[in-house]
């Protein structure tokens, strides 16, 4: 009897050795086939492991990323926000959607975006390679700025309104005309800006060109500022052809 149950024992442990070797097997499979960068770090802040796409990316050997801390190949500007996630790991807060940038080898800065959590002394992360996202970003942040400095060279009043008569934008000459901030502008209705009113003035040209839906122009005279204007009106339709 005690032969047939060592036996079984001895079964029960390869048949558990054997699944805990199958997991691993596939955890190594799936850590070295992610596009993403993952890794265990330790508190003291140096790399433990690291998958292959640590490499491709960055450009360093695995070895030489897991020979120095990780802050090391994080630049100067990103430390303490780096630092501080660092710290809310420790204090068991899982941290997402943490961006920073790590340096390559060739000198050059990748950005990355994270997704971390610490068991004990180890920390588990994801990262994933952000660089074309941060890089259209800028694209579209400047292009918004020259749109904005091209906007703002127009010498006369320019307005961008919504269907409700409200001032969605305005170019720096109707912030000089009005004598007024922005933000005291944005939001308000055209009508009681220009006019003083509860609602479009019967000649208004906006108006008009709800209902005709094309280009309206009148000119109206402004007592408070005793100018007469010029005011053309240009509808911007939506894909459903709706203003």
């Amino acid at each position: 009897i005690l032969i047939v149950v060592l036996l079984v024992q001895m079964r029960r442990r390869k048949l558990a050795e054997k699944l805990l070797r199958q997991k691993k097997e596939g955890l190594d499979q799936f850590f070295n086939v992610s596009l993403d960068l993952l890794c265990i770090a330790n508190t003291d802040a140096y790399f433990l492991r690291l998958n292959p796409a640590w490499e491709k990316i960055l450009g360093y050997t695995r070895e030489e990323l897991m020979a120095k801390p990780f802050l090391e190949f994080v630049p100067r500007d990103d430390l303490d926000r780096t630092r501080e996630a660092v710290f809310n790991l420790a204090s068991q807060q899982k941290v997402t959607s943490f961006e920073n940038r790590y340096r390559c080898k060739g000198g050059t800065y990748r950005w990355l975006e994270w997704s971390s959590a610490q068991t004990g002394n180890l920390i588990y992360a994801a990262a994933r390679d952000i660089a074309e996202r941060k890089q259209t970003e800028e694209t579209v942040r400047r292009a918004a700025e020259e749109w904005q400095s091209t906007f703002d060279s127009v010498k006369d009043l320019v307005m961008i309104l919504d269907g409700e008569f409200n001032i969605a934008r305005v170019n720096a000459a109707t912030i000089s005309f009005f004598e007024l901030p922005a933000e005291k502008i944005l939001g308000n209705h055209c009508y009681t800006l220009m006019h003083g009113t509860r609602g479009p003035i019967e000649t208004c040209p906006l108006a008009k060109m709800m209902k005709t839906k094309r280009h309206e122009e009148t000119e109206l005279y402004d007592e408070k500022r005793d100018a007469w204007l010029h005011v053309s009106v240009d509808p911007i339709f939506d894909e459903k052809g709706e203003i």
